[in-house]
């Protein structure tokens, strides 16, 4: 019995992005003192508010006590790990697609983290279902020569 890799490798990349997904998910809350802005999906940062309808306002630190800011960086350097590096290496071509679709729109409105958790994983799947299909098709031709 042979594998099916266009049958196998779309769950893979599935399961590889339910893990950076929750792995995102818990750094949020954990390392967040006060709720920020943006959302970072491992390094990718999502902004939910693009045309910053629900403005936040922060208040200077008095006692530096909960919800207050002393200063606003621009950027928060994130670093990818293990698994995102491995999964954003082997589906550039869906993280490429699939950023512009949610730059694109975010620049419209719409929420970002919400496009991007919505579009990604098809386009995971498909890229990975693609691969799969390659695979297969090269192995029945070394099969079908031999």
């Amino acid at each position: 019995m042979r594998i099916r890799w266009r049958s196998v490798l779309p769950a893979v990349g599935l399961l590889l992005f339910a893990g950076v997904s929750f792995e995102s998910l818990h750094r949020g809350r954990a390392y967040q003192k006060t709720p920020g802005r943006y959302f970072y999906w491992s390094s990718i940062r999502l902004d939910p508010d693009h045309l910053d309808r629900r403005p936040q306002v922060a208040t200077p630190c008095k006692n530096a006590e909960e919800g207050c800011v002393s200063w606003d960086p621009v950027v928060e350097w994130v670093s990818p790990g293990l698994l995102p590096g491995t999964l954003m290496l082997s589906a550039i071509p869906a993280f490429v697609v699939g950023m512009w679709f949610v730059r694109a729109l975010g620049r419209h409105g719409v929420n970002e983290v919400l496009t991007f958790m919505a579009l990604m994983p098809v386009l995971v799947a498909a890229w990975y279902y693609a691969v799969g299909w390659v695979i297969d098709r090269w192995t029945d031709k070394r099969q079908q020569s031999a």
